[in-house]
């Protein structure tokens, strides 16, 4: 991913409980097993960009 560092997950969503997981690595060193230190400047976020509302089928 590239800035600004979003990545909409809204198909991959379903109804019940969901996880999210977030890998951070600074370079491909780091992919390449030579980890460099990396991190994140500040907490990471879920916001929604917009309501959506999900209505069960029901059968």
């Amino acid at each position: 991913m590239w800035a600004p560092y979003t990545v909409d997950v809204t198909d991959l969503l379903r109804l019940g409980v969901n996880t999210v997981t977030v890998r951070v690595a600074n370079t491909l060193a780091n992919e390449r097993g030579k980890p460099l230190p990396s991190g994140l400047l500040g907490p990471v976020a879920l916001r929604p960009l917009r309501p959506v509302t999900v209505r069960p089928d029901r059968a």
